[in-house]
């Protein structure tokens, strides 16, 4: 239990450090960096994920709204294997390579493609066109 009390404790303290900049950190040429921790914990099956999202975007400079970018979610922690982070690299548990194409058509429209490549079969995942309507 103190474990889930710490790790809980923990991820609340970077979701408020994070609160203030919720957009990528521009690196410059075009280059973006994202990262994202999810604390989610379940409590009729008391089991607590948390998961790391980090993710690198490129915007090409000259067609605004065309946005591609590269990212997985990389399991840190979960009460059934504790820290899972040190079975990443392992054969089975390895996480998957998420690339994805956006372009905005207006304010509230944007169009996609996304796939991923899985690093433990070594195989493309499914191929996914689709579009997001916000209102």
């Amino acid at each position: 239990m103190k474990k889930v009390l710490f790790v809980g404790i923990a991820a609340t303290g970077l979701a408020a450090c994070a609160a203030d900049e919720a957009a990528a950190m521009d690196i410059g040429w075009g280059l973006s960096l994202d990262n994202e921790v999810t604390t989610e914990y379940n409590i009729d099956a008391e089991h607590l994920d948390v998961t790391w999202s980090p993710e690198v975007g490129y915007e090409l400079p000259f067609l605004t709204g065309l946005t591609s970018s590269v990212g997985m979610d990389i399991p840190v922690y979960n009460t059934t294997d504790e820290f899972a982070i040190k079975d990443v690299f392992e054969e089975g548990t390895r996480p998957d390579l998420n690339l994805k194409t956006t372009y905005a058509i207006g304010d509230n429209l944007e169009t996609y493609v996304e796939t991923g490549w899985d690093l433990n079969e070594s195989e493309l995942n499914d191929i996914v066109v689709g579009a997001t309507f916000k209102f």
